[in-house]
């Protein structure tokens, strides 16, 4: 039998409070003495600050290959379009999930080994300060001009996932302009940063949207983070802390992404 509404807004209002989601419901998981590597000292620092890091893959992930990534995107890619296997619940008619709407490791087993790597795990324990995260999608996105004004996630957000959030994105062509769809962040609007004013907004598709005026009232437009880079570029992102991008306007943008939550939020896909 299902919840009632207001059972479920009840439980959710439960869930995002801060200090019961971090020492009750995650209260067994938590760690506060969650170790990172060296090397990703600076990259824990800046999303524990400003909610956004970045870094490049071979910095990150010496044992990876961004030549091999990019062939199997693009392969996977080329596949899906050709057979026009877009998932009838995918109505982002700006973004195509190459994987499939919710991919599992089956099938995937590349993509899903990737986004388990032990270093991205390790950083996400780190930052979450727990001794288990649960790894809860992988996908590789591939976002087209459309035409249309920004719309959907192209518009400010907070992903609802989770009261903390770490999304992985790896840029598989370079991201230069603003034209290339960039992500945009705006810092320290994550749930241990400063900024916690929620900015006006609308409601679009039972979702609360905020369009760039609205953000520049709380964040001004001068601080917001645009995260350009070029193949190869690791974005790190609290994608709870408000956020949009995709919204190309030229080409294509392609990258890998995942994305790690608390284990209040679900069992990891890597369990089976």
């Amino acid at each position: 039998m299902a919840k009632p509404l207001f059972v479920k807004k009840i439980q959710r209002s439960l869930y995002n409070q801060p200090f019961l989601w971090k020492r009750y419901w995650n209260g067994n998981f938590h760690d506060a003495n969650q170790q990172v590597y060296p090397h990703l000292a600076g990259v824990l620092n800046d999303m524990r600050t400003r909610g956004i890091a970045f870094a490049r893959l071979e910095d990150v992930l010496p044992d990876e290959s961004l030549a091999q990534l990019e062939q199997e995107a693009r392969l996977r890619r080329d596949e899906y379009y050709a057979h026009g296997k877009k998932d009838a619940t995918d109505n982002k008619r700006f973004a195509h999930f190459v994987l499939g709407f919710k991919p599992v490791p089956q099938g995937n087993e590349y993509f899903a080994n990737l986004a388990n790597h032990p270093t991205l795990r390790s950083l996400a324990q780190a930052y979450f300060e727990m001794n288990k995260v649960s790894l809860r999608y992988f996908n590789v996105w591939s976002h087209v001009p459309t035409g249309n004004p920004p719309e959907d996630s192209q518009l400010w957000h907070r992903d609802r996932d989770d009261l903390r959030i770490m999304k992985v994105f790896i840029y598989l062509n370079d991201v230069n302009e603003l034209q290339d769809g960039p992500f945009i962040y705006a810092p320290g609007t994550h749930q241990t940063g400063p900024i916690q004013q929620q900015p006006d907004y609308q409601i679009i598709k039972d979702v609360k949207r905020t369009n760039d005026s609205q953000m520049d009232a709380v964040v001004p437009k001068n601080q917001w983070v645009v995260a350009s880079g070029t193949k190869g570029t690791i974005v790190f992102a609290d994608t709870h802390g408000m956020h949009k991008g995709g919204y190309v306007q030229r080409g294509e943008r392609l990258l890998f992404t995942c994305m790690y939550l608390s284990p209040l939020r679900g069992k990891d896909l890597m369990e089976g």
